[in-house]
């Protein structure tokens, strides 16, 4: 009856982890969506009549409305408001896995192993799709004052597929293969070895999964590598701002370490 009880509230629990990352992936999307709308790249007139605006403003007291500088003021707040949820729910994600890791108190190690990889695949699930980072190029100018360059959001998906059409093909295999091929190989693993572990099984495919288990780490080296290439731009004026994506893919990371772990406490038992 324990038993049953624990994985009635393991399926409860996957079911409200599912439904924050989508909130929390929604919520990015739409962060993202209004930050390119604000950083869309402006016309010299456009902007030397708004700055006209301002200089009369601040010169004579006089209030002249400027509609499309209103209009980016109900974005901003749009904008704060959206990162401010996304960044809630994916508080309330975290903080919701480390709560249920009471469970391994009343599930066996197969039954353990099943609950964390099947957390590991959720994490990655969300991480390959959700907004991962907003890379900006700006100038300061005297007339103008800041002026984007070049703005450009990556998921990790989407930034693989940006290096496959920039050319640089090898980079882009090497991070999908250690980003994406070989993680979901490994889940994929875990949850055989421990669906299969009670009749033996799951020895067959043992020797693959220790020789992943090489590799734990090298799925983040690789992610320092995307996020240091796609921020190389050579220009001081150049910033990067890391979303929801990038900490969920950490968060699969740390899930699929402890998934290994407990795949592997299962095995010595066995």
């Amino acid at each position: 009856m324990r038993r049953l009880s624990a994985i009635v509230l393991m399926l409860v629990l996957c079911s409200a982890l599912i439904f924050l990352g989508f909130k929390s992936y929604e919520s990015a999307k739409t962060y993202e969506s209004i930050s390119e709308e604000l950083n869309k790249p402006i016309e010299p007139e456009e902007q030397i009549q708004s700055s006209i605006k301002s200089l009369f403003t601040q010169a004579l007291g006089i209030e002249i409305k400027d509609e499309k500088r209103e209009y980016n003021k109900k974005l901003q707040e749009q904008q704060v408001a959206s990162k401010n949820s996304a960044q809630t729910y994916l508080l309330i994600y975290s903080l919701l896995i480390i709560a249920s890791m009471a469970l391994v108190l009343f599930l066996d190690r197969s039954f353990v192993a099943i609950y964390l990889s099947v957390l590991s695949g959720i994490s990655l699930g969300f991480a390959l799709f959700a907004p991962l980072m907003i890379v900006s190029v700006w100038a300061d100018t005297a007339m103008l004052g800041k002026v984007v360059l070049s703005w450009h959001s990556y998921s990790l998906l989407g930034s693989i597929e940006k290096l496959y059409d920039d050319g640089e093909l090898i980079v882009a295999s090497v991070i999908a293969l250690f980003s994406v091929i070989i993680p979901i190989v490994k889940i994929t693993l875990l949850l055989a070895i421990s669906l299969f572990v009670q009749n033996g099984a799951a020895r067959k495919i043992v020797y693959l999964f220790e020789l992943l288990g090489k590799w734990s780490m090298v799925d983040v080296f690789v992610l320092a590598i995307l996020l240091t290439y796609l921020t190389a731009d050579g220009s001081a004026t150049s910033s990067a701002e890391l979303l929801v994506g990038f900490y969920l893919f950490l968060i699969y990371v740390l899930l699929s370490m402890v998934a290994n772990l407990s795949v592997k406490k299962c095995l010595s038992v066995k």
